[in-house]
């Protein structure tokens, strides 16, 4: 009900939990098209949120575990307002499922 009532997502910091639920909700739902909602992550000017995470997820796309399409659709700033006018103008890819 959350996600189908939600327009979106933002990751607060957080435990397993949370890395569990943003990957989940947004990654595999997005690439089975349950959900095309924009989520995100707030940082702060000096550092980038989830540096981490994204650095697996390039590796994640090298390893032909993820589209780079789909790598994408995290949405990452340091500027919270900013991030919400992004969710705004989120327009989610139109990627094909992996296979039928």
């Amino acid at each position: 009900m959350m996600a189908e009532l939600s327009d979106g997502f933002v990751a607060l910091p957080g435990a397993f939990g949370t890395l569990e639920e943003i990957i989940e909700k947004h990654w595999t739902w997005a690439q089975l098209g349950f959900g095309r909602n924009p989520a995100g992550r707030p940082g702060t000017p000096t550092r980038l949120p989830h540096q981490t995470l994204i650095q697996f997820l390039v590796h994640a796309e090298a390893e032909a575990f993820l589209r780079k399409q789909h790598r994408s659709m995290l949405l990452v700033d340091t500027d919270p307002a900013r991030l919400l006018s992004r969710f705004a103008n989120y327009e989610p890819p139109d990627i094909p499922k992996w296979r039928d």
